[in-house]
């Protein structure tokens, strides 16, 4: 099982590397709503707000592909109504999606 990237969290409660769903097209999300340490606290997804309990990993990617910069932080986050996926945010677009949903 991997552990959630921040010490003082409990280990994540399913393992991020079995069961997962990779989307063919990342799914936008509206209203994210940012806390303090620059995660996502909620956004809607299919008109419904998730709030986010948890964030069990964070990293950000920034590459020049194929001459269309590629600029995302992703977050690994788990949501008040079970929901477990990865989200990223497109800093380039100032956009986010929902990129990988695990069962």
């Amino acid at each position: 099982m991997l552990r959630p990237y921040r010490r003082d969290r409990h280990r994540a409660p399913f393992n991020l590397i079995d069961m997962t769903r990779l989307l063919c097209k990342p799914q936008q999300l509206n209203q994210v709503s940012i806390n303090a340490a620059g995660e996502p606290a909620s956004f809607v997804r299919r008109a419904r707000r998730e709030r986010v309990i948890d964030v069990y990993k964070r990293w950000r990617v920034d590459e020049d592909w194929w001459r269309q910069e590629v600029a995302r932080e992703y977050f690994t986050v788990e949501t008040s109504s079970g929901l477990v996926g990865v989200i990223f945010h497109d800093l380039v677009a100032d956009r986010w999606y929902l990129a990988r949903i695990y069962d």
